[in-house]
């Protein structure tokens, strides 16, 4: 019946020894985005998928090794071979096992794909903070910052805001007029560069 479990679930399933090293996993877990294959044996998490947060997924396994107590839909993240295009999110729960007599043996874990889920929590959260964040001032310099700050690093690595330098001026925008300035400057990892107020023309 155990054998059975373990071949016919439809969550990833794996055993890992004392040492988190890969020792077993069942189909599903082979079919998982490609990250468990035949060479994935012996190999710990960080070996198993490079292109996530395993080194925190294997201080979680450490913890959960040494206490027992488990570890209940850890967001594994990361880059699967099979899409190595696009972030994947897996709830992982980890748990000890013992034999009969109390000895720890390894550990298990199990996880499900729950991308679309964070995705769409994600984007609540996004509309949320937004909301909370743009048009809390009647300054378009600070309107712009804050666009920048929001956009960045949610929807990519660096923003520029432009602003049509009439209306910096408290004009109204002039569709004759193409001279633009920089507002803001937003890069991933958190720096603000200054904006200086750079000039620029709209192409036509």
């Amino acid at each position: 019946m155990l054998e059975t479990l373990f071949t016919q679930a439809p969550s990833s399933l794996c055993v890992y020894d004392r040492d988190l090293r890969l020792r077993r996993f069942n189909p599903a877990a082979h079919g998982m985005q490609g990250v468990f294959g035949p060479r994935s044996l012996g190999l710990m998490p960080h070996e198993v998928w490079p292109d996530s947060n395993s080194k925190e997924f294997e201080v979680r396994m450490r913890q959960v090794l040494e206490s027992g107590v488990p570890v209940m839909n850890f967001d594994k993240r990361g880059r699967p071979p099979d899409d190595p295009a696009h972030e994947h999110v897996f709830a992982n729960s980890i748990f000890r096992l013992e034999d009969d007599s109390g000895r720890v043996l390894g550990l298990a874990t199990t996880a499900v794909e729950i991308t679309e889920q964070r995705m769409a929590e994600e984007r609540v959260a996004l509309l949320a903070d937004t909301g909370s964040v743009i048009g809390t001032s009647l300054s378009v310099v600070e309107t712009g910052r804050q666009l920048a700050d929001v956009t960045v690093p949610r929807f990519a690595d660096a923003a520029t805001v432009d602003v049509y330098a009439p209306v910096l001026a408290g004009e109204e925008p002039d569709p004759d007029r193409r001279d633009l300035r920089r507002v803001a400057v937003r890069y991933g990892g958190g720096d603000a560069a200054p904006a200086g107020g750079r000039q620029g023309r709209r192409p036509r």
